[in-house]
C-alpha cells in the first residue's frame, strides 16, 4: 500500500481504490475517515462537488507517526 494518502488529502474513493480488493468500500471508509475527522486523528482539507454529492478530502495535520493530545484522549475515551 501507498503511503500517498498519508502525504496528500484523500477522500474515501480514492482510498477504497488502494485497498481494492480487501472489501473496504467507500461508503465504510466514508464514515470511518468522518469519525476520525470528530476525534482530530485527521483532518478535512476541502470537499468537492460530485454527481450532486460531495466528496470529502482528508489529511493527516501533523507528520505522520506523530500523535497529539486531543487526539490520543479521544482514542482512550472511546477505547473505554
Amino acid at each position: 500500500m501507498s503511503e500517498q494518502w498519508v502525504r496528500e488529502p484523500m477522500s474515501a474513493v480514492g482510498l477504497a481504490a488502494m485497498f481494492e480488493d480487501s472489501g473496504y468500500y467507500a461508503g465504510l471508509l466514508s464514515y470511518h475517515l468522518r469519525e476520525m475527522a470528530d476525534v482530530g486523528v485527521i483532518t478535512q482539507a476541502e470537499r468537492r462537488s460530485v454527481r450532486g454529492v460531495y466528496e470529502l478530502f482528508f489529511y493527516f495535520p501533523e507528520p505522520f507517526g506523530e500523535v497529539n493530545t486531543r487526539s490520543t484522549s479521544a482514542i482512550e475515551s472511546v477505547s473505554r
